[in-house]
């Protein structure tokens, strides 16, 4: 019967050998797996904690892992903790990366440092996190968000996506993270691709469409096109005249109705803005993703 589950597939005709070929579903086995060695018997979790596994938990296992009622913070810290001090560096990391996304009350890691640990995702935009150092690990994506994070480091790693940063000067200062691919905001479809709120896609924009872009200003038409799939107009109307009330944007009658003009002062800040998004503390954004 396994040999016909429909997720498996020969490895080749020489061998009746099956892998899995679904990954979406071996990524929830995987955290079943996990789920049941944190409720395990010392023996058994011995066992595990000294094979070093290949393949970690991606977004879909972690949730699974989260959401199990079996296992609480506390068995899921104790054995993350055991993992980091054995050879299982992806179990340790798997578990943490779960913890990170469980929704529930701020996580204090007590100062637990994981060290060569291996994520496929590490989620920081989900849940308050404090007292947990990341070193020397490696990323297949890390998310960065708007959350309270006291005493959270990583440290001198390496990751091959970052969302929620489009440039290496929008990271966190206590990131210490090198990076192959950032956010892009070349065009409106990549922003919305990005995952922000509505009013926070609104807005970075239209810091593109007029700081980023040639010209001395902006049509409203031309400004606002594709707006209407982002957010309502009474929304729209907000964040721009929260920028114009804040001296970023001038406005004047054109020829074919409003003109928005970029006050060339702040281009430096707005700049900053789009390489920090999830991450930026200025009061611009703050105040549009309050919206």
């Amino acid at each position: 019967m396994l040999q016909r589950l429909p997720s498996l597939g020969r490895l080749g005709r020489e061998t009746d050998d099956r892998q899995f070929t679904d990954t979406y579903i071996l990524d929830g086995l995987r955290a079943k797996d996990v789920g049941e060695i944190a409720v395990s018997s010392h023996e058994t979790v011995r066992d595990v904690l000294h094979t070093p596994w290949g393949n970690g938990l991606d977004s879909l296992g972690q949730r699974i892992l989260a959401n199990d009622p079996s296992c609480s913070d506390t068995r899921l810290l104790t054995l993350g903790l055991e993992a980091s001090r054995s050879g299982n560096k992806t179990l340790a990391s798997d578990v943490l990366a779960s913890l990170t996304v469980r929704n529930a009350e701020p996580i204090d890691f007590g100062g637990m440092e994981l060290a060569e640990g291996h994520f496929v995702l590490l989620d920081l935009s989900k849940r308050d996190l404090a007292n947990i150092p990341f070193k020397d690990c490696t990323f297949g994506n890390v998310v960065f968000g708007s959350r309270d994070l006291k005493n959270v480091r990583i440290i001198n790693s390496l990751a091959e996506k970052v969302t929620g940063a489009t440039s290496a000067k929008g990271l966190p200062a206590w990131a210490q993270l090198s990076c192959d691919n950032f956010e892009s905001v070349v065009n409106t479809a990549s922003i919305r691709r990005i995952g922000l709120k509505p009013a926070q896609q609104i807005l970075a924009t239209t810091i593109r469409k007029t700081f980023l872009q040639k010209g001395s200003g902006r049509k409203e038409e031309a400004l606002t096109r594709g707006f209407a799939r982002i957010g309502n107009p009474g929304l729209i109307s907000k964040v721009l005249n929260l920028m114009i009330t804040q001296g970023l944007l001038e406005t004047t009658k054109g020829s074919e109705g409003t003109l928005y003009i970029p006050v060339r002062k702040h281009t430096g800040r707005m700049k900053t803005i789009l390489d920090e998004l999830a991450t930026s503390r200025d009061p611009l954004w703050v105040a549009v993703s309050a919206m």
